[in-house]
This record gives structure tokens, C-alpha cells and sequence, in this order.
């Protein structure tokens, strides 16, 4: 008979709580890109089944509204962010349209709001909330930031 000793078998339930957060976390993952590649393939069925192209085709420079190229970027996001009890704000200033290459902005934004989501999973609170800002930029005329 293979006895254990109380230092072991007081171990097992620390070590099974850690397995408990880090499948937790995988599993949250696994939901996150599911749900990007959901929104992504609705989209695609849309462009297909509508007969139209993409709006947001890489490489090309095309006029965009700051306000809605940030919610374009959220739009993957949202469910995770909805999951986690995030509270997204948006605080979107009157801005001139802007020319350049869309592509390239929203895999940035979309950078910026996974790395948002990734380190409000690090930090035990509550609550946590997420603020977009689209505002003139002040010491720069025709310049927009989307962050601060």
C-alpha cells in the first residue's frame, strides 16, 4: 500500500486550482478566435452571397471616418469584451475624414484593443473598462489620434 504524505496531499488542491485558471484561460481563447473567425466568415458569406467586394480591400488608400474604422477594429472583439463584463466607451470628437490605407489601421487598432483585452485579464478586478478616444490631434493640424 503507497502511502502519501500530508505535504502531497495538501499540494493537489493548489495544483488543481492552478490547472482550473490556466484551462479557464485557454478556454476563453479558444472562444475568442472562434468568434473572430465567426465575424469573418459572415462577412465573407455576406460579400459572396451580396455579389460585392470588400470595403476594406489591403494596399489601397481609400477615405475612411475615424469613428467608424474604431468600431470596425471592436467588432471582433465584442463578445469577448461582453463575456469579460467590459464596459466600452467611446468618446469620438468631430474629425475630418482621413485618406490612407485602412488595411494597416485596423490591424493596428486591432493590436491595441487584444492587448487592451489581454491585460485587463492580468488584473483582478471587478470591473474594467475600455475607452476609444477619436480627436483632433493638438499640435499637429489634420491629424487625428485614436488614442491616448
Amino acid at each position: 500500500m503507497v502511502s502519501h504524505s500530508g505535504s502531497q496531499r495538501e499540494k493537489i488542491p493548489h495544483f488543481l486550482g492552478q490547472l482550473n485558471e490556466e484551462l479557464s484561460h485557454n478556454h476563453l481563447d479558444t472562444l475568442t478566435e472562434l468568434t473572430t473567425l465567426n465575424y469573418h466568415l459572415e462577412q465573407l458569406e455576406y460579400y459572396l452571397t451580396v455579389g460585392q467586394t470588400p470595403l476594406r480591400v489591403g494596399g489601397f488608400k481609400d477615405t475612411i471616418q475615424f469613428p467608424t474604422i474604431m468600431d470596425e477594429a471592436l467588432a471582433p472583439h465584442q463578445c469577448e469584451l461582453d463575456r469579460m463584463g467590459v464596459h466600452v466607451c467611446r468618446e469620438y470628437h468631430i474629425v475630418a475624414d482621413g485618406i490612407l490605407e485602412v488595411s494597416k489601421l485596423l490591424r493596428i487598432l486591432v493590436n491595441l484593443i487584444r492587448n487592451a483585452i489581454n491585460g485587463m485579464r492580468e488584473i483582478n478586478v471587478r470591473t474594467h473598462r475600455l475607452t476609444l478616444y477619436v480627436f483632433p490631434c493638438p499640435d499637429r493640424e489634420g491629424f487625428v489620434l485614436a488614442s491616448r
